[in-house]
């Protein structure tokens, strides 16, 4: 079957593209802003990068709309106590973070931070470090997919950015340490063309979780601060009518069966004892017969408790066996890990 034309997608993908005017207009403002623009937002080609060994279906990467980093990724963004945090919200931008605002809680060697969405959906990759760890948060809002990395990738530290392109309708991440950079998947976790084509990514786990519940949960935790040219875009939402329907802006293939569940409900998939599980959150709020709380489950032999809200969208997995801790985490709507995670159940 012929392949449908990326610009066709672009047409109906007024939500990402009035995100990626935005971003594009406010995050240009930067020392960067002379940067030669690369991609020209339809051919894939004008992205400039290294196709060769490409492991996925070619007619299934497309542009996004924007050139290549028009959403800018964050390297070590300030972070801020959550003491700090309540003062920029008592000062002039208003209410940045709510209570029940969703962010990726992640914890390494004590050191405790948050990355909330509202800020994530306008980066969608940060680059950071915690405790010791070179990591990688990113958010694929299209997918509203979550994954954590390490950046350590055979001996050297990688410093991800916003390739322009999409797969499966996900985030398409570079490494712009390359000269001539190859592709990663966001929620594969591999590399998908280029020099480093079926690597993998080492996968950490975390809390997508309320800002009220981990701020609960860890008080000296430290949280991103908002960057000052975008702090009146956080408050924005540019994604909650894509949210609230079952249309897909971009091409995915295959499509999961429609019989049971809806293509934007939402899945946690978690690695344990070397067996990986998928768990649908409206599975597991029939199951506790509440759209929130806490189920236990296993993961092969390993027996874990799941902690969920199926109307915010949040999951977390905690072992309950001591020797065998959770080893991943990974988040997303139902159509995107049936697409690009096939193998676990």
């Amino acid at each position: 079957m012929k392949a449908r034309s990326p610009l066709l997608w672009l047409i109906p993908g007024s939500v990402l593209l009035t995100l990626g005017a935005a971003v594009w207009t406010l995050g240009t403002a930067r020392s960067e802003r002379d940067r030669a623009i690369i991609g020209d937002g339809h051919n894939v080609a004008s992205y400039g990068f290294n196709l060769v060994n490409l492991t996925v279906p070619r007619n299934l990467l497309v542009a996004s709309g924007l050139p290549r980093d028009g959403v800018e990724a964050l390297d070590g963004p300030r972070m801020v106590s959550a003491a700090q945090l309540d003062g920029l919200k008592a000062g002039r931008h208003g209410k940045l973070l709510v209570p029940d605002d969703r962010v990726v809680g992640l914890e390494i060697d004590g050191d405790a931070r948050a990355y909330p969405l509202r800020f994530l959906q306008w980066h969608e990759i940060v680059n950071d470090t915690v405790g010791s760890e070179p990591v990688a948060v990113t958010y694929s809002p299209l997918c509203d997919s979550v994954v954590v990395a390490s950046r350590e990738i055979g001996g050297a530290t990688a410093r991800f950015g916003h390739s322009g392109l999409l797969y499966e309708s996900n985030l398409v991440m570079y490494d712009r340490t390359g000269a001539v950079p190859g592709l990663w998947s966001q929620l594969m976790a591999r590399a998908i063309s280029g020099r480093e084509a079926g690597a993998e990514l080492k996968l950490l786990p975390f809390s997508l979780t309320t800002w009220s519940a981990w701020r609960h949960l860890h008080p000296a935790t430290r949280v991103m601060a908002p960057q000052p040219q975008l702090a009146r875009e956080y408050k924005r939402d540019p994604y909650s009518s894509y949210f609230g329907s079952d249309i897909l802006r971009f091409p995915v293939s295959p499509k999961p069966p429609s019989h049971r569940l809806h293509l934007k409900d939402r899945v946690v998939v978690a690695t344990a004892g070397g067996h990986t599980e998928a768990f649908a959150l409206p599975d597991l709020a029939r199951d506790a017969r509440a759209e929130s709380g806490t189920v236990e489950r296993e993961i092969g032999d390993v027996p874990v408790r799941i902690t969920f809200d199926n109307v915010l969208g949040t999951a977390s997995v905690a072992s309950l066996d001591p020797q065998h801790p959770v080893q991943s985490v990974r988040t997303s709507f139902w159509f995107a890990w049936y697409a690009s995670g096939p193998g676990s159940r």
